[in-house]
């Protein structure tokens, strides 16, 4: 039986679902762009828009990718913030990252894994990819012990919400924000129940203060996408 420590790699006849490694900072940047462009119009300010450029995206990941493959050589010693990637016919199409429960909004449940982040390249969806990332996101955080699973959205984004709605998860919290840009957009907390493992170890939740307080300066958002 494979160690809940170690990432586990999903793979179908045309697609794989695998850890990202730094080699993958171009795409995941030209993800992150073009995923926020064809879903937060209207949702997060433009101003907040107009400075997603992917150049600075991928910098963005091959910094954190770099740093993550210095610290962790070795598999069994993976990061406990995790960063997968979906790879379709030879290209990388979608990622989902997952963490221990994060306090950035509001404490998080005893004991929570949290999915930080879920998105597709726009021209991706409708492939069944956004459900493989979810699916294996949650067998990833569970393999891991961490037990009730929660994640953050955006209030207003209604396909995203039906998306996880329809996957089990149900409201916990409603009511914050996330100022961006001077601009309150309504955030809410989703949680889905889960059995925890009992042979791995959770370790501690996030700090906000390691994680980063929400601000104005664009970044991973939360998982919206399918």
């Amino acid at each position: 039986m494979q160690s809940p420590l170690i990432p586990r790699t999903t793979r179908t006849d045309n697609r794989i679902i695998r850890l990202a490694v730094p080699e993958d900072a171009v795409a995941l940047g030209h993800i992150q762009a073009a995923s926020h462009q064809a879903t937060y119009a209207g949702i997060m300010p433009d101003s907040i828009l107009v400075r997603l450029s992917a150049e600075r995206l991928i910098e963005r990941f091959r910094s954190r990718l770099n740093a993550s493959a210095e610290a962790h050589l070795a598999p069994v010693v993976a990061s406990p913030n995790r960063l997968w990637v979906v790879h379709v016919n030879g290209a990388v199409a979608g990622y989902a990252a997952t963490q221990p429960g994060a306090s950035t909004f509001l404490p998080p449940p005893h004991g929570a894994g949290e999915i930080e982040s879920l998105y597709l390249h726009p021209d991706a969806k409708g492939l069944g990819l956004g459900r493989a990332l979810h699916q294996h996101a949650i067998d990833d955080l569970v393999a891991r012990g961490f037990g009730p699973l929660v994640l953050w959205a955006f209030a207003a984004n209604r396909q995203a919400l039906r998306f996880y709605e329809r996957a089990g998860w149900v409201l916990d919290k409603a009511g914050e924000n996330w100022v961006l840009d001077g601009v309150a957009c309504p955030i809410v907390r989703y949680r889905l129940p889960v059995a925890r493992s009992a042979t791995a170890s959770t370790g501690p939740t996030i700090d906000a203060q390691k994680r980063g307080v929400p601000g104005s300066r664009p970044r991973q958002i939360r998982p919206e996408t399918t």
